[in-house]
C-alpha cells in the first residue's frame, strides 16, 4: 500500500496508527549481511559495514545515492525502484548501472559479499532469504509479541499498524 493511502486506514471508525521502518530494506540488509558473514565465517568488512549501518540507522541511506533531480520528493518511489533494479534485486552482471557503480563505489566489499550470497543462492534465493528476514523481524519479534500482550495490530509489510497502543 502506498504511503500516502496509510493516514486513511481505519478499522470500526477508529483511525490507525502506523510505525514505519524507515529505509526498511537496507536496515534489513545490514543485520541480514552481518548474519551471513558471521554464520558462513566471512569477514565483514567493519569500516564499510559501519558506515552502511550508520546511513541506514539515521534514515538517510536513499539520499546518499540520490543526485539531481533524484533528490525531489516527487522521484522518491522511483528512485527506490530503480535502485532496487540495480543494486539489491539484480542479476549478477557486468552491466554498468549508474546507481549500482554509485553504490559499489561506496560499498564494494559489501557489493561483492552480496554478488557471492547471489551467485551461491541465485537472485530469487537471495531475495527469500532477505523476505524470511523481514519476516522474521516484523512479525516474529515485533508484531506477534505486540498480539500476546493483548494489542490489536497488523502488520503492512515493514509496517506496524494498530489503534492507539492501548490494549483489547
Amino acid at each position: 500500500m502506498d504511503r500516502e493511502h496509510r493516514p486513511y486506514l481505519s478499522y470500526e471508525g477508529q483511525t490507525l496508527k502506523c510505525l514505519d521502518i524507515s529505509n526498511s530494506q537496507p536496515l534489513i540488509f545490514c543485520a541480514f549481511i552481518k548474519k551471513y558473514c558471521t554464520d558462513n565465517n566471512i569477514e565483514l568488512p567493519k569500516e564499510e559495514y559501519e558506515h552502511y549501518k550508520d546511513l541506514v540507522e539515521k534514515g538517510m541511506f536513499y539520499e546518499r545515492f540520490m543526485e539531481g533531480d533524484e533528490f525531489k520528493p516527487e522521484n522518491r518511489k522511483d528512485f527506490k525502484q530503480a535502485f532496487f533494479g540495480s543494486v539489491f534485486y539484480t542479476k549478477v552482471s557486468n552491466i554498468p548501472y549508474k546507481l549500482r557503480k554509485r553504490f559499489t563505489k561506496v560499498f564494494p566489499k559489501i557489493y561483492s559479499i552480496m554478488d557471492t550470497i547471489k551467485k551461491q543462492h541465485g537472485n530469487d534465493g537471495f531475495a527469500l532469504l532477505m523476505q524470511e528476514l523481514e519476516a522474521d523481524i516484523v512479525w516474529d519479534k515485533v508484531n506477534a509479541p505486540m498480539l500476546k500482550e493483548g494489542y490489536l495490530c497488523y502488520n503492512i509489510y515493514d509496517s506496524i499498524v494498530s489503534h492507539d497502543l492501548q490494549t483489547i
